[in-house]
């Protein structure tokens, strides 16, 4: 999904209206990756190309069967429906006739050209995202972990689903690479930079040892996101992964534990949807409305401390402080690569305990918490600081995922 063609539908009778529409949304949209199509009525519709992705923006009234010929036209069809001219009972009267089709994905109204040229970038970005999902080569070093008996996915499975690339890498590989590994990162400005280290600076000093090793994987095998079966490297090297994974999705790049391959691709598609890192972690408790999440990595979205790993008491574990009364995205792929479970709630204070990972968050406001124990999808969810909820569920469908709300 390389571009996404844009449209204004019009009457004939509201032309010369449509026409000064159209002119000040070009004037925005044109520095987008865009085909702008221009305006179109239902007599001329059948000049309209054949989209994957058509955003079409329903001018004024009267324009009902032109939009109809648009949704045959378009594999998937967004209608923007704006605050005059009849455009919105034109849109809602089409809607009714396409909201069983396949290819229609939803209706947005909104009152001005700034809302509509935003949302066109956000549609332009969630596509994108979808196309680098599709195209993507995701590395697994070790495999899922023995543990994970429910969150693994065959390569040929996700080829077929989703389209990317599934890259196996021994994790004797990324061991032999970090006893190669000479030139350290200067553990100097990463305990600067921490609010407080609870581990020796060779402590440091190992985990960004073990990080060099696992980019130099990375630009090995051309790899655009990496989950790793990171308790392996406890016991052969006395090394964890909890820094290295925390500083690359800090830098955008999709990084996850445990060999989890599902919550991999949950952490690609929201971080490249939304451009924010995410932060992967356990369900530990859910209590009332409350949902309780943690881990012992996460990126630096906060204030931090470096800890040791809590299961094992060995390596450097971070802990991350979270920024309490933000908005929060929480969402899963499931293993099947069917469906997507999202929701939104609000970080909420919390007492910190050292029976769980070091990094914990309190989430309440989600509309069904406890649906992560009645109907589970597997023990990690993934979390972006935002309300993410519409453009995550745009990139669902345009992935062919059914959507969930909780």
């Amino acid at each position: 999904m390389e571009s996404v063609c844009v449209s204004l539908i019009s009457s004939r009778l509201g032309l010369e209206r449509s026409n000064r529409l159209w002119k000040h949304i070009i004037e925005e949209v044109e520095t987008y990756n865009v085909v702008l199509e221009g305006v179109l009525t239902p007599e001329t519709t059948d000049k309209a190309l054949d989209c994957e992705l058509r955003v079409a923006i329903v001018g004024t009234g009267g324009t009902e069967h032109g939009v109809l010929e648009l949704a045959k036209r378009s594999k998937h069809l967004i209608l923007i429906a704006h605050r005059h001219y009849n455009s919105l009972p034109a849109a809602i009267e089409a809607v009714s006739a396409l909201k069983n089709t396949s290819s229609f994905l939803g209706l947005k109204p909104l009152s001005s050209v700034k809302d509509i040229v935003e949302y066109i970038g956000r549609v332009v970005r969630v596509a994108s995202a979808v196309s680098k999902l599709r195209r993507s080569r995701l590395g697994v070093a070790g495999g899922p972990s023995s543990w994970l008996v429910y969150s693994r996915v065959d390569s040929s499975v996700l080829a077929e689903k989703l389209g990317a690339t599934l890259v196996e890498i021994p994790v004797e590989e990324l061991i032999e690479t970090y006893k190669r590994v000479e030139h350290v990162e200067d553990e100097g400005a990463l305990l600067k930079s921490a609010r407080r280290a609870l581990v020796p600076p060779e402590r440091v000093r190992e985990a960004l040892r073990l990080h060099e090793a696992v980019k130099q994987i990375i630009s090995r095998y051309r790899l655009d996101a990496i989950t790793i079966r990171c308790f392996d490297l406890i016991s052969l090297i006395d090394v964890t992964a909890c820094v290295s994974m925390a500083l690359l999705n800090t830098q955008g790049f999709p990084a996850a534990c445990e060999g989890d391959i599902p919550l991999l691709v949950s952490m690609a598609l929201g971080e490249w949807v939304t451009g924010k890192p995410s932060f992967m972690g356990n369900v530990a408790f859910v209590e009332g409305e409350d949902l309780y999440i943690v881990h012992c990595t996460s990126a630096l979205v906060g204030p931090f401390e470096l800890h040791t790993h809590f299961e094992s008491g060995r390596g450097v574990g971070v802990r991350v402080d979270y920024p309490v009364g933000e908005q929060v995205t929480v969402y899963r792929v499931d293993a099947e690569l069917e469906r997507l479970r999202v929701g939104v709630g609000i970080l909420e204070p919390l007492e910190w305990s050292e029976h769980w990972c070091r990094t914990q968050v309190r989430i309440r406001g989600l509309k069904d918490p406890w649906r992560v124990v009645e109907d589970p999808i597997g023990n990690h969810y993934a979390l972006i600081l935002g309300n993410h909820a519409e453009d995550l569920k745009l990139a669902a469908r345009l992935l062919g995922l059914k959507v969930e709300e909780f």
